[in-house]
């Protein structure tokens, strides 16, 4: 792959798919960042999304399970505006509100209502008032702009809070407070701050990792003490640490994480030191890591990879400064890796990188900073990509308007949109400023619902996926197909029948109908407006002659 690219054109194109063909690299282009357990997910100033580690969960969400040691993009969407990676999921916000998720779902922790894992990213629900969001080992939280809270996902602990051990597969309000305003959660207990300052915690308890004074594991929230100046939180494994509005550092929980300068855990909070210059705090599965308001760096805790940064792989039971910058603005900590931004949004890893999470292009562990350099994929511009129904077979077309250095597609389709299996391979052009134009048809198309994408290969062997479309061709004379889809504004239904009416209807999630319109059958398609849609999956019903047949349509 060409890591030099002079001349980058922006071409400007409504509904064009990027693809990750070319990447050049340069510094400071990061401004969100999230260590998981074994990966990373950052986002960058431009809005787009990126990440790169342990995929076998789907975790990466770029629609494989391929393990990347170096960052790639999630998608094309440049709106995404924060993110949270849990032990093997990661979900994240866009600027519209909506809420957004990928990976693991084995405990319901994606909140979309299956257990079924996603390898790219899905809205959860259609609200679009979400303001925060936390991930932990198999759950999730979330804040949204009312003040309301809300979590989802593995409960074994009583972690979620809503006075259950059950599992909650879709977001699930705790309680009827609405003035929440910070969260944090480990492996299974949760904290937060309310908007008065105070502290609460629930969850496992075991190693006193609530702060409550007891051992007792709790399935709603609890107030930590009666204190009211909670600044942030931050929650590990079986350690929390928080910061006071006075600039103080506060632990309590497991043994030699806490930073006390002991190896004796604490079931409530005590003070790190006398410092009362503490910015921000993030806790690993045993190792935290802090920045002051001077912009230096301090860390603390279990160091066998590395993971404290300081150069070497000594555990430390009080803070240690990390190098002399003082320019560090914020910080992630994983299982065994840290990532940082610095105020130049330039972005610095360390620690463990057996599965490439320190997104170094190596494999290797670093027990010092390293920088990594800010990839930026040169886009190959597709114009569209479309599959309807033409004579019981599906035909595909799709048209690009720039190419660099692409060596074929592999169109690709799956039964469930998850598991894909390569079709056939079509030949790119290769080099391209002007419109190209392919086609494929399948002849054998999938009864019920098929799934299509394409794989786009370049030269030097790496590829990315265009979107997906979908089709539903049923088994009798009736076959259904809606393109585009995804769609937005609106879209169009194709059907094979015979003179005559049919009934169109739109039902959402909830099975609220929310459009219907008798159609004339003669033409064979019929358009559907879709203005005043919420984003989310809709069901689309069409009746003919007393036979119903489905497609579900993804409205964006």
């Amino acid at each position: 792959m060409n890591k030099v690219i002079k001349t980058l054109v922006n071409l400007l194109l409504i509904g064009m798919v990027v693809f990750e063909s070319i990447t050049t690299y340069a510094q400071g282009c990061f401004k969100k960042i999230a260590a998981g357990y074994t990966y990373t997910v950052a986002i960058k100033t431009d809005g787009s999304l990126w990440a790169w580690g342990n995929n076998s969960s789907w975790q990466l969400g770029d629609g494989t399970s391929t393990t990347r040691n170096s960052p790639a993009q999630v998608g094309t969407a440049t709106d995404w505006a924060s993110v949270a990676a849990g032990e093997n999921h990661t979900v994240a916000i866009k600027t519209d509100g909506s809420l957004w998720a990928w990976g693991n779902n084995q405990f319901g922790q994606l909140g979309d209502g299956t257990n079924t894992n996603k390898n790219s990213p899905i809205q959860v629900g259609s609200a679009t008032n979400w303001a925060s969001i936390a991930a932990g080992f198999g759950l999730t939280v979330a804040i949204k702009t009312d003040g309301s809270l809300w979590a989802w996902g593995w409960n074994d602990f009583g972690q979620l809070g809503d006075g259950t051990w059950s599992r909650k597969y879709s977001p699930t309000q705790i309680g009827t407070d609405t003035n929440w305003s910070s969260i944090a959660t480990g492996v299974g207990h949760t904290v937060a701050i309310k908007t008065d300052g105070s502290l609460w915690a629930w969850g496992s308890n075991g190693i006193g990792q609530l702060g409550d004074g007891t051992y007792n594991f709790q399935s709603i929230p609890v107030q930590i003490g009666s204190a009211t100046n909670w600044a942030s939180i931050a929650a590990g494994e079986s350690h929390t640490a928080a910061i006071k509005t006075d600039g103080s550092l506060w632990a309590w929980g497991g043994a030699q994480l806490l930073g006390d300068g002991t190896s004796i855990g604490k079931n409530s909070p005590v003070q790190i030191g006398t410092a009362t210059n503490w910015l921000s705090v993030s806790a690993g599965v045993r190792h935290t890591v802090a920045i002051k308001t001077d912009g230096s760096l301090w860390a603390w805790g279990d160091n066998g990879s590395g993971q404290l940064g300081d150069g070497t792989t000594t555990d430390k039971k009080s803070p240690v400064q990390i190098g002399i910058a003082v320019d560090w603005s914020s910080v992630s900590a994983g299982n065994d890796h840290a990532v940082v931004i610095k105020t130049d949004n330039s972005l610095w890893t360390w620690g463990k990188n057996q599965y490439g999470q320190l997104g170094d292009g190596t494999d290797a562990d670093k027990n010092s900073p390293t920088t990594i350099a800010c990839p930026t994929a040169l886009p190959l511009q597709m114009l569209k990509l479309d599959a309807h129904f033409r004579n019981q077979q599906v035909y595909l077309s799709w048209q690009t308007a720039a190419e660099v250095n692409v060596a074929n597609y592999q169109v690709q389709r799956s039964a469930d949109g998850i598991h894909f299996n390569t079709l056939t391979q079509v030949a790119a052009v290769g080099n391209s400023t002007q419109t190209q134009a392919y086609t494929y048809t399948d002849n054998s198309p999938l009864n019920g619902t098929s799934y299509y994408r394409l794989q786009m290969v370049d030269k030097h062997g790496s590829f990315s996926y265009s979107k997906i479309v979908a089709l539903s061709l049923t088994s009798n004379q009736y076959p259904v197909s809606i393109y585009p889809n995804p769609a937005k504004g609106s879209a169009v239904v194709q059907f094979v029948a015979s003179a005559g009416k049919g009934l169109l209807a739109v039902y959402n999630t909830a099975g609220k109908m929310v459009y219907q319109n008798n159609i004339a059958l003669q033409s064979g398609k019929a358009v559907l407006p879709l203005q005043g849609f919420a984003k989310g999956t809709y069901t689309v019903r069409l009746t003919i002659n007393q036979q119903v047949f489905t497609q579900n349509l993804v409205v964006e």
